[in-house]
């Protein structure tokens, strides 16, 4: 069998991304400068006090018309003062660039604004986040989404800070070849804007989530389904540090639901030494905390509960009655596991029992 070969010239990985697609971001040699370039009538001054925000605009749209290019950011403090509820808005073949997370900061969230710190619309392709610090400075939580990024492709983030203070959830959801890798965020309670947690990828496909740290207080990361496109698949998520911050409270009869990870209808995930971990003293949670939770319901499974169990090993489950009428194959996988700490778990509702726990390896 003939299978098509593609050769990738060495060297046009620029931000080192470890997925096949990297090489497309073959735009950087365009490279705008927002403090100097002399193709830009407004610069930025990145002193933390000028709204640098129509510069910045104005780069990331010269940038766009000539086909791709990196905005670069030189150290200082980037002021992002929005007016409505755009935000920062990215397109095609767009990077944003700084000087390394400790030197470059684009900060948004001033007293009197809501809305979006940064935005791609659906459809967008070919962008990034490399080398800074974002940061949301509203302590009201009324940014009600950090980054509002659904139905994007290719869409990376490499060695960036993003304090998400009381805003809600990076909305990475619906996308496609997505690679965030080296990162490192932080989120308070958002009780003013539903509770959301700190990312959502439901519905993503083809994702690469490696070598971040996430400290978080509620909710928690999401790759589940969508009704547009189902669950997410096709993810690794490797050796991450997630950590819940247990001194976080809220009021005990707000519905807050807490799971460090949710996979509902996920399929073909990776999940590869990762740490999980409460921080800071015990957690508040109401009937939830699991750390990682796949479930999935009968609007989208018809079949999940169909079948008997005539026996039963360590590790198979036999039905011979085959008794199933209509199989719906969603291409849903389940594992049945016990480990230190888990929250909660199903059991076998008839049929006879494994014989012995199932194998925990490790704790």
């Amino acid at each position: 069998m003939e299978q098509p070969l593609t050769v990738i010239e060495r060297n046009t990985n620029t931000y080192d991304l470890p997925v096949g697609w990297g090489h497309k971001y073959n735009f950087t040699q365009n490279i705008y400068n927002v403090k100097t370039d002399s193709r830009l009538a407004v610069k930025a001054v990145g002193d933390g006090i000028t709204n640098d925000k129509p510069a910045i605009q104005t780069a990331i749209s010269m940038a766009k018309k000539a086909g791709g290019g990196i905005i670069f950011f030189p150290e200082g403090i980037y002021k992002l003062l929005h007016s409505g509820w755009g935000g920062l808005e990215l397109g095609d073949r767009v990077i944003l660039a700084g000087e390394g997370i400790d030197k470059t900061v684009l900060r948004y969230g001033y007293p009197g604004e809501s809305g979006v710190g940064v935005r791609l619309n659906p459809g967008v392709k070919t962008t990034g986040l490399a080398d800074l610090t974002i940061e949301n400075i509203s302590d009201g939580g009324h940014w009600a989404s950090n980054l509002s990024a659904s139905g994007v492709e290719e869409f990376f983030m490499q060695r960036v800070c993003w304090k998400l203070n009381q805003g809600r959830w990076l909305d990475i959801a619906d996308a496609n070849k997505v690679c965030i890798v080296n990162c490192d965020f932080t989120q308070g309670v958002t009780a003013t804007t539903g509770y959301r947690g700190p990312l959502r990828m439901d519905g993503s496909q083809n994702v690469v989530y490696a070598d971040n740290k996430m400290v978080y207080a509620n909710d928690g990361l999401h790759f589940g389904h969508t009704r547009e496109r189902g669950g997410a698949q096709n993810i690794v998520f490797e050796n991450n540090k997630t950590y819940r911050d247990g001194s976080a409270r809220w009021p005990r009869n707000a519905r807050v639901i807490t799971h460090v990870t949710t996979w509902n209808f996920a399929r073909n995930v990776a999940i590869l030494n990762n740490t999980f971990h409460v921080i800071n003293g015990r957690p508040q949670n109401t009937n939830d905390g699991e750390t990682i939770l796949s479930e999935q319901g009968a609007n989208y499974a018809p079949d999940e509960s169909v079948g008997t169990v005539s026996s039963a090993t360590s590790n198979t489950l036999t039905d011979n009655t085959k008794a199933w009428g209509i199989w719906y194959n969603l291409g849903l996988g389940s594992a049945l596991c016990m480990a230190k700490g888990w929250a909660n778990g199903g059991r076998l509702r008839t049929g006879p029992q494994p014989p012995s726990p199932w194998k925990v390896i490790g704790k």
